[in-house]
Formats: structure tokens, sequence, C-alpha cells
């Protein structure tokens, strides 16, 4: 049986934060957005309202849904996360990182079969996006979110075997000393390595979410 490890919250945050997605269509709920974004370091409830009304304006606008689920999950709002998440699978069930906060949230209230559902969900997606892959950030994103999965689903080995593919050697031991062990200066700083190798990054891993036509 496998042994789930349950991830800390800060991890689960990060995760949130860096499965950024495109923006979509309605100009009114991408204002909302835009304001949500300049009060959510000052006032994070105001940013969570303005982000609601974005989100009920354009209910298939996967930026808002997203940005509203990272904010959900900073203020530990885990049920209302969840229903986002789900609306989100929904909307694209190869929504990898979705499936994988899903998988988080359940881990943590000790929801361990539907963790470890989510999870392989998750797993699958992740191996999905692998297939067609069109960047060495977008390959080094999805490998390093496999992992992160295999390590927290208790299977080293496949964790290893993951990593082991990617080949910049900088960014494989970032990884392995952060997100293996939780901790989650090591994975903003993985992230920000392959943000300076190429800027342009979280918008090619968000095109592999992106629903829309």
């Amino acid at each position: 049986m496998i042994q789930l490890i349950k991830p800390l919250l800060p991890l689960l945050l990060i995760t949130g934060l860096f499965a950024c997605q495109q923006a979509e269509k309605q100009p009114e709920a991408l204002d909302y957005i835009a304001q949500a974004n300049e009060v959510i370091v000052r006032d994070r409830d105001s940013a969570v309202l303005l982000m609601e009304k974005a989100v009920s304006l354009d209910p298939n606008n996967t930026k808002a849904l997203q940005s509203l689920g990272s904010l959900y999950l900073q203020t530990s709002a885990f049920t209302k996360a969840l229903d986002l998440y789900r609306n989100l699978t929904a909307l694209n069930p190869q929504h990898a990182e979705a499936w994988q906060i899903m998988a988080m949230i359940h881990s943590n209230q000790d929801s361990l079969d539907l963790a470890k559902d989510y999870y392989n969900k998750a797993e699958e997606a992740f191996l999905n996006r692998l297939k067609t892959v069109q960047s060495d950030q977008q390959r080094y994103e999805a490998l390093a979110s496999l992992a992160m999965n295999y390590g927290i689903m208790g299977k080293p080995g496949k964790m290893q075997e993951t990593l082991a593919q990617i080949d910049n050697e900088q960014i494989r031991e970032l990884w392995i000393k952060g997100a293996a062990n939780f901790n989650p200066d090591y994975v903003k700083e993985f992230f920000k390595q392959l943000e300076e190798s190429n800027p342009d990054f979280l918008k090619d891993s968000a095109s592999q979410n992106d629903s829309t036509p």
C-alpha cells in the first residue's frame, strides 16, 4: 500500500501559485483580476472578493479560477478551494496541477483514498503533458511536478527516475534539495531558475493547461 506523505502547507501554496493560466475573454472580468492583483499584498480579503466577482462574470476563465484558488489556499479556505479546482478539472480533465492540489488538500485532511485517486490522476495528466511539450522549460516543469507527485506518494524510486530526466544539472539539484524535502525556499529558487532561463516559461506551461480553443 502506498504511504502518502503529507505535504506542508507552504508547498501546497507554491503549487497553486505556479499552476498559472493564460488570460481569457471577458474584459470586465479581467478588470477585476487586475484590481485583485493590485490589492492582494495589502488586503487579501478584498482580493478574494474581487477575484470572486471575476469568476462570477466569466466562470470559464481559467486565469481567474487559478488565481482565486491560490487565494483560497492562502486564506485556508480549503473547502472553497476544492470546489474551485473541481471546476478546473471539469473544464480540463488534463489539468495536472488542479488534481495535484486537490490531492494535497485531501491528504492534509486525512482523506487518503481520495488523495491517492487524485495523485494518480495528476500522474496521468503530467505523463500525457510530457508527450506534447514543445520546450525544455515545459519539460523541466512537468518532470519536476511529476517528481514531486511521486515523492508525496511515497515512491522515491520513481521520483529519482523522473528527476534524472531533467538534464539541466543545476535545476535538477535545486529540485532534489527542495521539493524532495518540501523546502519552499528551494522550490521558489527552482522556478526562479526556470524563469531566468526563459521569461516566458510560465506562459509556455499555461498553454499546456489552456482548455480554450
